[in-house]
């Protein structure tokens, strides 16, 4: 189990299976960062893949205004 992971790899396919692979290992409270969700470059990239994502989650990710966005697990199956 993971609690806490940094997304920092910017293209579509790779965020999505980032996402895909670490969330369902996060820990309750576990934390994951999304580097370069909010930079304007990467909306099609980095922003979409984690918008997909979490769009069948539970848990939603937060927008921190350095253009990175925060997902806290807080349930099992969150």
């Amino acid at each position: 189990e993971y609690s806490f992971v940094h997304i920092d790899v910017d293209i579509y396919p790779a965020v999505l299976e980032c996402c895909k692979w670490f969330w369902p290992r996060m820990t309750v409270g576990g934390v994951m960062v999304f580097n370069t969700y909010g930079a304007f470059p990467y909306r099609y990239a980095a922003r979409a893949a984690v918008d997909e994502f979490f769009a069948k989650e539970t848990d939603k990710p937060l927008v921190l205004p350095t253009a990175q966005a925060v997902a806290i697990k807080t349930s099992v199956n969150g």
